[in-house]
């Protein structure tokens, strides 16, 4: 659509399949409308509309998309669509693929290619584990880093702390609050030598 700046008669059939209604929508806006935003982008908007209308009217379609960018078909797939429009703009095809072609080379693609290097770090190294084993490890991941905000701020008062706390942390990692008492004292006994020199 991008690249032929408008629907080709050979895809009309196709988004009759995948998009019924779609059409009929766009015969209904006015040329204003239409100018507003490009037509591959409405017809995203009428994806998120009628396909996800359920998760937009129960308010959790920023969720889908959240997690739907980060996964690695979404990651290919926005790959092989740059790379396409790159290629097509510059010399039209003259057969354009099927959806079920697209679909396969997208699958080829890398999944790291717009991603900073931070980011391609981490989906280089999700493959290094069973997916399973990674939801397990990432919950897992949560539940300390929620104990370790949970106590942090009675942590960071530097003073006795509540016997709750004092429990949990003790109950949770062992031996921890003897290190960070430890610690403490020769972080605090540093200072007064440093201060005794001055």
């Amino acid at each position: 659509m991008e690249v032929e700046d408008g629907i080709p008669n050979w895809l009309v059939e196709v988004l009759n399949d995948h998009c019924a209604g779609f059409l009929e929508t766009e015969n209904t806006l006015t040329s204003e409308l239409a100018q507003k935003r490009p037509l591959a982008l409405r017809l995203e908007d009428w994806i998120d509309d009628n396909i996800f209308g359920f998760a937009k009217q129960g308010g959790w379609f920023f969720a889908v998309t959240y997690y739907a960018v980060r996964d690695p078909r979404y990651q290919r797939a926005e790959v092989c669509w740059s790379e396409c429009i790159e290629k097509w703009k510059k010399a039209k095809p003259i057969r354009y693929l099927s959806f079920e072609e697209w679909k396969a080379r997208a699958a080829q693609c890398d999944e790291t290619a717009r991603l900073t290097a931070r980011e391609r770090k981490a989906m280089a190294s999700a493959k290094l584990v069973h997916p399973d084993r990674l939801a397990e490890a990432v919950s897992g991941y949560v539940d300390w880093e929620a104990i370790a905000h949970w106590a942090g701020p009675a942590l960071d008062r530097g003073s006795r702390l509540p016997a709750e706390v004092a429990a949990e942390v003790e109950r949770r990692c062992p031996g921890f609050l003897d290190t960070n008492i430890n610690a403490r004292e020769q972080d605090s006994s540093g200072a007064s030598e440093g201060a005794g020199r001055g």
